[in-house]
């Protein structure tokens, strides 16, 4: 069996290759003009006690906060620019407790996570990295699911993200 080779009806001109150069070309420029850094890591510094239901984890230890999208009062990330972003989280248990967790994204659950530390008689953790793409002021926290909920603190438990790609919109309005 032979295959057929596609072909153009008339060549590529040294014009055309040119132009299709130069608009790759303006395009990595105009990315790397309008490319916002955003990244951030996160801890606990102390252990976080009595978490409510539904109640953001506060990670108060800010190591990195490059484009100060996250709030470590709230426990708050709000994306500054529209993109596709990668959190990840590790939790630690406390005091030997069984824990639901959640990430959310402007109060959705995105994704759930559990740790057993009753059942061990000891520490558990868990862990899980998510990609999201968000538009600008969207918000991502890692949220407690149960009541009375106790996670080790001392830098056991962290909080990052960044931003992977930055999205531009390049809707052109024609006769305006």
């Amino acid at each position: 069996m032979k295959l057929a080779t596609l072909r153009r009806p008339f060549p590529i001109s040294a014009e055309e290759i040119s132009v299709q150069s130069m608009m790759v070309k303006q395009n990595r420029i105009r990315q790397v003009e309008n490319e916002t850094p955003v990244a951030f890591l996160a801890t606990l510094t102390n252990h976080a006690e009595n978490l409510g239901e539904n109640q953001n984890i506060a990670f108060d230890k800010v190591i990195t906060d490059i484009g100060d999208a996250y709030n470590s009062n709230g426990g708050l990330f709000i994306a500054p620019v529209s993109g596709i972003y990668v959190f990840s989280t590790s939790i630690m248990s406390y005091r030997n407790t069984n824990s639901h967790f959640a990430f959310k994204r402007n109060d959705n659950i995105v994704t759930r996570m559990y740790y057993d530390g009753a059942s061990l008689g000891a520490y558990d953790t868990t862990s899980v990295t998510i990609i999201l793409q968000l538009n600008k002021g969207d918000d991502v926290a890692v949220v407690n699911l149960d009541l009375d909920t106790d996670i080790h603190g001392f830098y056991y438990s962290t909080f990052s993200g960044f931003l992977l790609q930055a999205i531009y919109d390049d809707t052109v309005v024609v006769g305006k």
